[in-house]
């Protein structure tokens, strides 16, 4: 990563002339990058992993998760879902 590197600036970096680069999967060139080499900081993703985590389980995405590992769909248990509202 780049030592101008700042995800809460609207282009990402924090140099006010670089220009944004929109096709990131493609080659680009900036006048300002600067290898950072301490840019990646693991307990950061730890952090964001854990927070996802938390997330899944207040919103009951890992009922979602757990029934899609076992076989049935997503569009399976919406339609069984609709389907047990109109039984009589």
């Amino acid at each position: 990563m780049c030592g101008h590197y700042a995800p809460t600036k609207p282009d990402a970096c924090d140099e006010e002339g670089a220009v944004p680069v929109h096709n990131k999967t493609t080659a680009n060139f900036c006048d300002w990058f600067r290898p950072d080499p301490g840019a990646f900081d693991g307990r950061a993703q730890q952090a964001e992993n854990e927070a996802r985590r938390k997330l899944s389980a207040l919103f009951g995405a890992d009922a979602e998760s757990s029934a899609k590992a076992s076989g049935t769909g997503e569009k399976d248990s919406l339609l069984d879902a609709a389907e047990s509202l109109f039984k009589k």
